[in-house]
């Protein structure tokens, strides 16, 4: 009953991320921006043809080079694939035809891409947990059911699955989320076809299918079809004893339906673009020149493990506190490209379980008696070998993106619920609750972290979402500012006087300085270079008196917190000087957020900032020429006292 009710949990969390899109969802027809869908090429099915319906811009193909993004965004159907004259979709036809093309034939409608993520996403879920549940009962019966449902829930939370399901995620989510559901199917299936060591046909001719609807939805999971050696190389070992009819019934049922939907792909791909290995990729009209720049480069991959496995995700005080972001990297090349995005064992630390439990075993005293626990190596080598080619293959993919760590995050996890459940069983009592105490939080940090990403993404599409939630979590919000204090936290929390700018006594103009209190991140106040040997001045003016109880200060970003580490402030109240304060802050270098806060609240309709002293160090710890520096702040924000404004 608690499984099930975990189950439904996650179900509904799922549901209430994806949002209104389920139930209200209106299919165009391509053109410039148009939003593209497996619902065009079900289309395009029931009509008989192979391309879209819709034809390519006439505009499109007058260009020189149709595929080049400076000169084609105006026409272009973002991400489809032009060849001669007609749009094609070089996404796999599989979720079309298991999907798309039945719902539209039953209904006559467009099925919700959002509705079928949910599905799939859910789907996978589902086959997690039978592949676990192989596991606690071919080879650890002992697993106690706590650490069961946390399996569980690490399995739809930790792997960016509510990321996946939200509204927007279109077409590029459903093919990623495809695949990884018919993978997940396929070990699955295989691995339950150990269970009574006979290797049932049926198990062996699913799991082959699974595998061949997986390289149907995202060609670069074909290499993924090793798992059918693997097994049949299992297969071998285990029916020496098999007839030989009985041998080439089980090779027939593990290699025929992978081997048919590779030659029917290659047919599909022949009949579209006249060569049996391409899938359009190549003659897509998106962002990129795939045709000039090409889809992979192996130099991508340090870059690449750091981006998918290291890049710790942000953290602050507004809900739900864990947030991916676009990280700074200057070491990229123009083929390759990032959008915000998080590393696996920073925001998973559960998978490093594996590691936590190796480290046990190898330094527990040798007197230590484990129990006899036999390590399920074919499970391993199956999981294993389906994470390490879905890594591999977005190693070397030319950009980063969060839903492409759907496909290896999940066998990932997987691997690391394995280990889990083996250390677990091979310790003995007080090892098993160090392993655990360990395991519990890291897990459930994984779970809350994971869940957060799912959240986030409701923001920026359906905000009114979160308020109840938010009003929930703001003592915890107020908490974590304590610690770690964040401007959009302040932004929203604290009572600001409206600023505008009275005079410039330096070299800067009035325009430059208004971008400090705009509101706008993306705009930056800041001194030319060679231009703040000494105290930088600027005044404002307060569109009525108030009282003044602070001034937070948001540095300029760049290679450095270009700011200042000392600060004079001079309040006014009707031309007379009411207060001046001074203030040092020795970590600009290391914070972006700075905080003056007045000894004593002043009233105030006017205020003097003097910034001396320019930060020179950058995030490499090396020290710059001051004359090559801008100093300046994205923010300046004048805290009122009172409540929230």
């Amino acid at each position: 009953m608690r499984i099930r009710f975990v189950l439904l949990f996650i179900l509904i969390l799922y549901a209430w991320i994806a949002g209104s899109r389920i139930f209200n969802f209106n299919l165009d027809h391509g053109g410039s921006a148009s939003y593209i869908s497996h619902n065009h090429l079900a289309e395009a099915f029931l009509a008989g043809q192979l391309n879209l319906l819709k034809a390519p811009e006439p505009g499109l193909l007058k260009l020189d080079d149709p595929y080049d993004p400076t000169t084609n965004f105006m026409y272009r159907w973002q991400d489809a694939s032009v060849y001669k004259g007609k749009h094609y979709l070089y996404f796999g036809p599989a979720p079309t035809l298991v999907f798309y093309l039945p719902f539209k034939l039953i209904t006559h409608g467009s099925i919700p891409d959002t509705l079928v993520l949910i599905i799939l996403v859910f789907g996978t879920l589902i086959f997690s947990t039978l592949i676990l549940m192989c596991l606690i009962k071919n080879h650890f019966p002992h697993i106690p059911k706590q650490m069961f449902i946390l399996a569980i829930c690490i399995s739809g939370l930790a792997n960016i699955g509510p990321h996946m399901v939200h509204k927007h995620g279109g077409i590029y989510h459903v093919s990623i989320a495809s695949g990884c559901f018919f993978l997940t199917g396929a070990l699955f299936y295989f691995i339950r076809s150990l269970q009574n060591r006979t290797f049932p046909s049926r198990c062996l001719f699913l799991g082959s299918l699974f595998l061949g609807l997986a390289a149907a939805s995202r060609p670069g999971l074909i290499p993924c079809g090793i798992l059918i050696f693997i097994i049949w190389s299992k297969l071998k070992k285990e029916l020496v004893d098999a007839s030989k009819e009985e041998i080439k019934r089980k090779w027939f049922a593990i290699f025929l339906p992978y081997i048919i939907s590779l030659f029917l792909l290659a047919i599909y791909n022949y009949l579209r673009f006249d060569n049996f290995f391409e899938f359009g990729f190549t003659y897509q009209t998106g962002d990129l020149n795939i045709r000039a720049l090409g889809p992979i480069d192996i130099n991508n991959i340090p870059s690449s493990i750091y981006l998918y496995l290291f890049l710790p995700p942000a953290f602050n005080s507004e809900f739900p506190y864990f947030h991916i972001l676009v990280p700074d990297m200057w070491n990229l090349g123009k083929r390759f490209y990032v959008q915000a995005m998080f590393g696996l064992l920073a925001g998973a630390p559960f998978l490093w379980i594996p590691l936590i439990g190796w480290l046990m075993l190898k330094f527990s005293p040798k007197e230590t008696i484990f129990n006899r626990v036999k390590f399920p190596l074919f499970e391993f080598l199956l999981i294993g070998t389906a994470a390490a080619i879905t890594l591999g293959i977005n190693l070397i993919y030319s950009g980063c993106s969060m839903r492409f760590m759907f496909e290896f995050a999940t066998p990932l996890i997987l691997l690391s619920l394995l280990f889990w459940f083996y250390f677990y069983s091979l310790f003995t009592d007080n090892l098993k609750i160090l392993l655990n105490r360990i395991a519990f939080p890291l897990g459930i940090i994984s779970c809350v972290i994971g869940a957060s990403f799912g959240i986030e993404t409701i923001r920026s599409h359906t905000p009114e979402k979160l308020e109840l939630l938010e009003a929930w979590f703001k003592p915890v919000s107020k908490f974590v500012f304590n610690i770690h204090p964040n401007w959009e936290y302040i932004l929203h929390e604290k009572p600001k006087a409206n600023l505008k700018v009275k005079s410039q006594l330096s070299s800067m103009d009035a325009a430059r300085a208004k971008a400090a209190i705009d509101n706008n991140l993306l705009t930056d106040w800041y001194v030319p270079p060679r231009n703040h040997h000494i105290p930088t001045l600027v005044s404002f003016d307060l569109e009525s008196p108030e009282t003044v109880k602070g001034i937070w200060l948001f540095s300029r970003k760049t290679s450095l917190y270009e700011s200042w580490k000392k600060l004079d402030v001079s309040l006014y109240l009707n031309g007379i000087q009411v207060s001046s304060q001074s203030f040092s802050f020795p970590e600009a270098e290391k914070k972006r957020l700075q905080h003056a806060e007045l000894f004593n609240p002043v009233r105030a309709d006017e205020i003097t900032l003097s910034l001396s002293d320019p930060v020179n160090i950058d995030f490499k710890g090396m020290s710059r020429e001051i004359d090559s520096l801008s100093p300046g702040y994205t923010e300046i924000l004048l805290e009122k006292l009172g409540g929230p404004h």
